[in-house]
């Protein structure tokens, strides 16, 4: 069975009835992996034991996944620097039901992984993706936790927390839990209350890293891009947020071409550009060619490639994305 991170709730319904006797969680975003280890925890209950999956081995897989404990009670076996391939003796081990429920945790593992194959395809088995959220996630996070709290927010204060709450899942609902007890007095949530709880300066901000980008401020940019991930940000996560970006410039570019208004091409864009950097993005526009913006796209597409390439480090793709793009 396969799980996004905001079907946690289920993925933990599920392991409360036995449906799941194991699991294999997987992602660039470690706070999120952090987090459902520790929320399946509580949920059932259970201690969790740590290792590694060359202690795994080492110590034998039928003994550690099968061991009786003193009160018999099973527990959480949490094993990590999983490899993206399943070892045939793990498979046999585990699809005969071992005492205690595994938890495998990998980095990101590609659709062809068998590691991530079996746990999707297995019925007593789930894989629980964990990629950095997106704005649209995000949005759903907030509402679902204040209408969890009997509350409502303005969509000015979710638009508010979309565009500048990113980061890992823990850094998500910590702030979010600041939000609700520092409101705890009030029903509807407002723009000024997020203003001042919010800590916006803990994380980068994607669209500075956008601007900074377009605008070709090497400073500013390397600086975006080094808070993005030192905040557990994936390079992949951060090139996806600039094509979003130079295709937002390319839609708008074309419509222009088209006949349309500024104001018109730019308004129609889903998700709308968050007011505060509406000038920015007006004067990248204006200084900025269809060619140029067809140009940059395919050096990004290129960066995500390689992105994937365990040979090239998150920092030299976003130094060489820049210089790339602006030809310095």
């Amino acid at each position: 069975m396969k799980f996004t991170s905001l079907a946690l709730p289920q993925l933990l319904s599920a392991l409360k009835q036995g449906k799941i006797k194991g699991l294999v969680i997987y992602g660039p975003d470690k706070g999120m992996i952090s987090f459902a280890c520790n929320s399946i925890a509580k949920s059932l209950a259970k201690n969790i034991e740590t290792l590694t999956y060359q202690e795994l081995l080492a110590g034998g897989i039928d003994i550690t996944l099968n061991n009786a404990s003193l009160f018999g009670d099973s527990n959480i076996i949490k094993i990590t620097n999983m490899p993206t391939s399943i070892d045939v003796n793990l498979k046999n081990i585990l699809l005969a039901g071992p005492r205690h429920i595994p938890i495998l945790i990998a980095d990101e593992l590609a659709p062809s992984s068998s590691l991530r194959k079996f746990f999707e395809t297995e019925e007593q088995f789930a894989a629980l993706a964990c990629y950095n959220e997106d704005e649209n996630n995000i949005r759903k996070i907030v509402a679902s936790k204040v209408v969890a709290g009997g509350r409502t927010i303005s969509s000015d204060a979710i638009a508010y927390i979309a565009h500048h709450l990113i980061g890992d899942r823990y850094i998500i609902e910590n702030e979010l839990e600041k939000l609700l007890l520092f409101t705890h007095d009030k029903t509807n949530i407002t723009l000024n209350d997020v203003e001042q709880v919010i800590s916006a300066s803990i994380v980068a901000s994607p669209d500075m890293l956008c601007i900074s980008f377009a605008k070709g401020d090497a400073k500013r940019y390397f600086t975006e891009s080094s808070r993005l991930l030192a905040e557990n940000i994936s390079i992949v996560w951060i090139i996806r947020a600039l094509i979003r970006y130079y295709i937002n410039l390319y839609i708008v570019s074309s419509m222009i071409e088209g006949g349309t208004s500024a104001e018109t091409a730019i308004s129609s864009l889903k998700p709308p550009i968050f007011f505060k950097y509406l000038p920015d993005f007006k004067v990248i526009l204006s200084k900025t060619s269809k060619q140029k913006i067809i140009s940059i796209l395919s050096v990004l597409n290129k960066a995500e490639k390689e992105s994937k390439s365990s040979s090239y480090s998150a920092e030299n793709i976003c130094d060489d994305l820049f210089f790339n793009a602006h030809g310095k």
